[in-house]
């Protein structure tokens, strides 16, 4: 790194690393590699792991917000509000490629980013996906949605559902017009009885839909965000 236009270089400390970000709101930097992600308060003397991800491929500080941060990797944009701590799927609904080479936070638009895939740009805003979590193996005789509960819920929400079998899975949240809201669940599954939960903290007040979807089953219901 330098920080006289290049006329000298100063030795980072850190080994296979693939690209650097920078934070704009403090004096931190941002180091990864294909698996690994790091950080450093002192100008790259000092490095502290942060996470692990498989095939990180770019990262983008929230200009707001240094907590904020936006990780492009080979299955999707993900995203943490701890720093990095914890991260978790923003989107991965990409195609045909879902690997995140480039991204933009877009400081006039609330959560909207401007991700670069290899095939194509994408604009992105509204809710993460939380983490999926299988609650029991039992394998159930078909495929089932639950209601979410609480319902009315304000803004967190818990839905369930049931697969009989292994197959490509899709939960998806829209609006009362139809528009893709957010994406659940978008992966193979195993038997078994799921749980995710849906943060409606950044869409407004209203009745949504979530539907569950596989290649021969498909069944929707409806919930209400109440602020």
């Amino acid at each position: 790194m330098s920080t006289n236009n290049g006329a000298s270089f100063i030795n980072l400390n850190l080994n296979n690393i693939s690209d650097i970000a920078f934070s704009p709101t403090d004096s931190s930097i941002w180091a990864f590699n294909n698996y690994d992600i790091y950080k450093s308060t002192n100008f790259g003397l000092n490095w502290t792991f942060i996470n692990s991800l498989f095939g990180v491929s770019s990262l983008e500080i929230n200009p707001d917000n240094h907590l904020d941060v936006y990780i492009g990797s080979v299955n999707g944009l993900n995203r943490s509000i701890d720093g990095g701590y914890n991260i978790n799927v923003y989107n991965n609904t990409f195609s045909p490629s879902r690997r995140v080479i480039h991204i933009c936070k877009d400081k006039n638009s609330g959560d909207t980013v401007w991700v670069v895939t290899e095939e194509a740009i994408y604009k992105v805003w509204g809710s993460y996906v939380l983490p999926v979590n299988k609650i029991s193996a039992k394998i159930p005789d078909d495929y089932k949605l639950f209601q979410n509960y609480p319902n009315p819920f304000n803004p967190l929400t818990t839905i369930g559902f049931q697969c009989s079998e292994f197959k490509e899975v899709s939960l998806k949240v829209y609006d009362i017009l139809g528009r893709e809201i957010a994406v659940l669940v978008n992966e193979p599954l195993a038997p078994g009885m799921y749980e995710v939960k849906f943060d409606g903290s950044r869409i407004s007040s209203g009745m949504y839909f979530y539907r569950l979807k596989t290649a021969d089953f498909i069944e929707t219901k409806k919930m209400i965000l109440l602020k």
